[in-house]
Formats: C-alpha cells, sequence, structure tokens
C-alpha cells in the first residue's frame, strides 16, 4: 500500500540569479501558473556578481533605494511571486545584509535595468 497516492509539486530548486536566467522563458511561467514556488539557490552568482563591473552597476541601483550590491542582486532574484531565494552564510553581518534584500522593491525601470545590463 503506498502512502501517496497523490503528490503535488510544490517546489522546484533550481540555478537562478541575474547572470544564470535560463528558467525565464519555460520553467518559471510554467510554475507561477501551476502554484509550484521556486527556489533560487546561488542568487549571487558563487559571489562573481559581486565583482567587478558587475557590483559597480548593482551599487549604483542600490544608491537608490539606500540597499547594497547584494541587496540589489538578491531582491532582483524574489521580484516574482513564486520565487525565494537560498542563501547561505555562517556570518551574522551577511545575514543581516542579506535580510535587507526583503521587503522592498524597486521600479520596474530599475528591475529592467539590471535585467540589461547583466543579459548574456
Amino acid at each position: 500500500m503506498s502512502y501517496l497516492s497523490h503528490t503535488d509539486i510544490v517546489s522546484n530548486q533550481v540555478l537562478y540569479n541575474v547572470r544564470d536566467r535560463n528558467i525565464e522563458e519555460e520553467l518559471l511561467p510554467f510554475c507561477k501558473k501551476n502554484g509550484i514556488t521556486v527556489i533560487a539557490y546561488r542568487p549571487l552568482g558563487k559571489g562573481a556578481l559581486l565583482k567587478e563591473p558587475y557590483r559597480s552597476r548593482l551599487e549604483e541601483i542600490g544608491k537608490k533605494y539606500g540597499k547594497t550590491a547584494v541587496q540589489v542582486a538578491v531582491n532582483w532574484v524574489i521580484r516574482h511571486d513564486n520565487v525565494i531565494a537560498l542563501v547561505r552564510t555562517m556570518n551574522p553581518q551577511h545575514l543581516e545584509e542579506l535580510l535587507g534584500a526583503v521587503g522592498w522593491k524597486m521600479s520596474g525601470e530599475d528591475y529592467d535595468s539590471v535585467s540589461r545590463f547583466f543579459q548574456v
């Protein structure tokens, strides 16, 4: 006897950040349509997004909002209703900075500007 006769998919963990956006055309819309939460891993691209020239662009946008490059990059990822970011840190200061990525939104123009800058 099976304990689970029917199982819904509730989440999908995938690579997603401003440089790695392969999920945007098909997977992200599919997940949104079907109520599936996307868990984005590596929202900072293993730190690559914090190096130049990326860092400067993210900092430039962040100045408008009083936010850091890290906060802008993570906020860009979680701008979709069904996307959460999976981040890792052991440093309390980094955790505090990461928490500053939630609870605010950039303008649509700024989200688009970040997207265009990082287009592959």
